[in-house]
């Protein structure tokens, strides 16, 4: 079985919910779903069911010259999981 890890921002519920559909969409196509979340995610994940679900404190993302930065951001998720 292949297994799928989705990393969802737990501030609001914006973000759990978009991926949520394609969370779906894979666990019925037999995929294993692994969700690092916080706060809100955690909350509206907990009582669904078929998903492996791992507490991660809140993501604050990086920025370089006053714009978002995906690679500072990524390193960062990168050190959390450790």
């Amino acid at each position: 079985m292949k297994k799928v890890i989705f990393l969802i921002g737990g501030v609001g519920l914006g973000n759990s919910t978009r991926c949520h559909k394609l969370i779906k969409w894979l666990n019925n196509l037999n995929y294993s779903i692994v969700i690092m979340s916080s706060g809100n995610g955690i909350e509206y994940f907990s009582n669904k069911s078929n998903y492996e679900i791992i507490k991660i404190d809140q993501i604050e993302y990086e920025k370089n010259n006053n714009k978002l930065s995906i690679i500072k951001s990524l390193f960062k998720i990168r050190l959390l999981y450790k």
